[in-house]
């Protein structure tokens, strides 16, 4: 699992480390911050409404929304320029560089919390566009321009600004093509691990 979870950055690199980096994320996506902290309240927290996505919701490359961490309908409504649609890549801006994950169909209207930004594709590949800001590269990179001199903080200016290769439309397929095996190959090895450690317990039971 250690050696599929490291895969995707090593097709990344052999894909694309030499292209160029001439391009901006502004070019390839808009970029929006996740409201500030005057826009929420304390009375606007719930649990069991529309989950924000922070960075401690980003884990592993995607996004697990808590429920504990929530607000209601009615104020979700009026955010609406921070509610995420599927495709929307979410940075997180506080603490690790480069911690990103993807919004799915199950995210759709899901709320962009205070520290993430929401990166929505704009003629890229959103997969690519993961890739792009969770590669290396790109958290040496943010690592070095951000701000804040007890934690890293980025704002939607560096984001902006960062540098990013934009290859053929052709060659960003491929390279999700190639990530989506790796994500196959992976789950099937969790589902052999689980069966491994039950026929295990099986085996142990049986004995003793």
């Amino acid at each position: 699992l250690a050696h599929l979870d490291s895969l995707p950055h090593s097709i990344f690199s052999c894909m694309f480390g030499a292209a160029s980096w001439s391009r901006t994320i502004s070019d390839v996506a808009d970029v929006q911050i996740g409201p500030f902290g005057s826009l929420l309240h304390r009375e606007d927290y719930v649990t069991g409404g529309v989950p924000l996505i922070n960075p401690m919701h980003i884990q592993a490359g995607a996004l697990q929304p808590n429920q504990e961490f929530a607000i209601t309908k009615e104020k979700a409504a009026s955010l609406a320029q921070y509610r995420l649609q599927p495709g929307d890549v979410v940075l997180g801006r506080r603490g690790e560089m480069g911690r990103a994950g993807m919004a799915l169909d199950e995210h759709d209207g899901m709320l962009c919390g205070t520290g993430s930004l929401i990166l929505r594709p704009n003629g890229i590949d959103p997969v690519f566009l993961h890739a792009v800001v969770t590669s290396l590269r790109m958290k040496a990179h943010f690592e070095r321009a951000s701000l804040g001199a007890t934690m890293p903080n980025l704002n939607a200016s560096l984001v902006k600004a960062a540098p990013c290769p934009l290859p053929t439309v052709a060659e960003q397929q491929t390279f999700a093509a190639r990530l989506r095996q790796v994500k196959i190959l992976r789950r099937n090895t969790v589902r052999a691990l689980a069966a491994d450690e039950a026929l295990f317990a099986s085996i142990q039971s049986r004995a003793f």
